[in-house]
């Protein structure tokens, strides 16, 4: 399907998964694809889709999308014949492949002919042409497609428009359950996790709470646990008022809540990373370009 990119998003982490489809979407654009269907569980597509709308771009959940087949011709000129029943019977045309050798009802043999496919994701139409010689698959059943794995580096193909996308990405309003009622709010990145637990960046935070976070207001403590966590160590033993998250076995779950709450970060904001050489947290990466507090400190 010339307009149709399929993707599969099961990395690790929410991060990951954040930039392989935003590196899909900037590859869809520069392929001329209109459809990025992939296995949702996270994203709020409507809103994504209403954001990503100038760009004629459409992400769609394979789990709930509705997939139709409208119509499909086959002929030339005036000598055109309708293969709707037949197709809708017909999982794929591989590519690489002639069409006059696999459409049984050949029209005008020895001439040279069209596919023509009208079908739709939900209410959104969509038409193609195909020319006798088929170069990629054309699906008409998406329950069983081949589901590319795109690259999750941060901006692999275009730094400004990853940079515009990833301020685009909205997440389902069940991981919107952040309850914090504070006019002021500061937030420190400290997931041990994407920084490698490295002691040297652990102590560069430490000493850049010491300098920059004030005792009176709060602070929200991204992390994967609260146990074995300097950084929250320090806070304990130095009387700071801090918050975290209620965490679960979804790791993934546990990322976007952390991520809900960051963005209400309005004071301080902490993390480790480099945007020269691109390394330390992507997690602070990906915060950093969703906030505007009054102080922003990346260490690394």
């Amino acid at each position: 399907m010339k307009k149709s990119y399929f993707i599969k998003l099961e990395n690790k982490n929410i991060m990951k998964d954040i930039f392989s489809l935003i590196n899909s979407i900037i590859y869809a654009m520069n392929t001329n694809k209109k459809i990025i269907i992939f296995k949702n569980n996270y994203f709020d597509l409507k809103k994504i889709n209403f954001l990503l709308n100038k760009h004629n771009i459409f992400l769609f959940d394979k789990n709930t999308t509705k997939f139709k087949i409208n119509a499909v011709f086959y002929g030339e000129s005036d000598n055109i014949i309708d293969i709707t029943d037949m197709m809708e019977k017909v999982h794929i045309i591989p590519g690489n492949t002639y069409l006059s050798k696999v459409i049984v009802n050949d029209p005008s043999p020895g001439k040279q002919k069209q596919l023509y496919y009208n079908y739709s994701f939900d209410e959104y139409d969509f038409y193609e042409t195909y020319n006798d010689y088929v170069e990629n698959d054309i699906y008409f059943n998406i329950k069983n497609v081949y589901e590319n794995q795109i690259n999750d580096k941060i901006d692999y193909f275009d730094k400004s428009l990853f940079e515009e996308f990833i301020k685009i990405i909205h997440f389902s309003s069940f991981y919107n359950l952040t309850k914090i009622d504070h006019i002021k709010l500061n937030v420190i990145d400290a997931r041990l996790y994407y920084i490698d637990n490295n002691p040297e960046i652990i102590q560069k935070i430490i000493e850049e709470i010491k300098t920059n976070i004030n005792f009176s207001i709060d602070t929200f403590i991204i992390c994967e646990d609260i146990i074995n966590n300097p950084i929250i160590q320090y806070m304990n033993n130095n009387n700071y008022n801090y918050i975290v998250n209620i965490k679960n076995d979804d790791f993934k779950e546990n990322e976007i809540n952390d991520i809900m709450t960051a963005k209400l970060c309005t004071d301080v904001f902490i993390g480790a990373y480099n945007s020269k050489n691109k390394t330390g947290s992507i997690f602070t990466y990906f915060i950093d370009k969703n906030i505007n507090p009054l102080k922003k400190i990346l260490v690394y």
